[in-house]
């Protein structure tokens, strides 16, 4: 049930890029484009960081996971193991298995059980689910506001309904994240595709205000005697 790099990178990256995306504009206009711009930079470098330290964490040790997943326990041998005919041999360096500094976690309550232990466990559970819940209330509703304004002869309710059930079916199907990947990469596809469409958007805005603006400036309006004549 293990994802390959690929589906990983689907998952991460449909984690991280959200509706929150949509966002940056109105931070730039807010805050401009040097403030906007280095706030954007200083959070990137603080995500950047916590998922190092999360990666670590996770691992259980601070080296690489590939150090660990290519060795196998069968191909290990003790200085005092014996040869099929009989004598000793020494161990071989290259069937060598590293051990972990601390065993693998896999979940983010794993990581608060082993700084705080079960008391922090229980509180960040706690965090963590009323989060992720709150999230996805937020979005139904935002959803259901959405769909009822290009829909306007379905209820809001039933548009909420109808993308729960949507939702929620897949989820509960696909349960492991090598299923889950797939849906990942069209929530990719499709972030990316809204992101572009604004993109455009503002750059057909800009050209015909440009092309506006040329046709006032060097337009055929004239001025005579004070009389504009076409």
């Amino acid at each position: 049930h293990k994802s390959s790099f690929m589906q990983s990178t689907f998952n991460m990256a449909n984690i991280l890029m959200g509706v929150g995306m949509l966002g940056l504009p109105y931070v730039l206009k807010s805050a401009g484009w040097i403030g906007g711009t280095i706030t954007t930079i200083g959070f990137c470098l603080v995500t950047w960081r916590t998922s190092y330290y999360l990666g670590r964490e996770l691992n259980g040790d601070p080296r690489p996971v590939s150090l660990f997943d290519n060795h196998t326990p069968s191909k290990t041998q003790t200085p005092d193991s014996k040869t099929s005919n009989g004598s000793h041999s020494a161990a071989n360096p290259d069937t060598h298995i590293l051990q972990r500094m601390r065993k693998p976690i896999t979940s983010f309550p794993g990581i608060a059980r082993e700084a705080f232990g079960d008391n922090g466990c229980i509180c960040l559970s706690a965090v963590l689910y009323f989060e992720l819940f709150s999230c996805l209330s937020i979005f139904f509703v935002s959803l259901g506001d959405h769909l009822h304004a290009l829909f306007p002869s379905i209820s809001q309710s039933k548009h909420m309904t109808i993308a729960a059930g949507v939702l929620i079916v897949p989820s509960a199907v696909l349960r492991t994240p090598k299923l889950l990947s797939y849906l990942s990469a069209v929530g990719t596809i499709a972030t990316v595709a809204v992101v572009s469409a604004v993109v455009l958007s503002a750059l057909v805005m800009f050209l015909l205000v440009a092309k506006a603006e040329h046709d006032f400036v060097g337009g055929d309006v004239e001025v005579v005697g004070g009389n504009e004549r076409d």
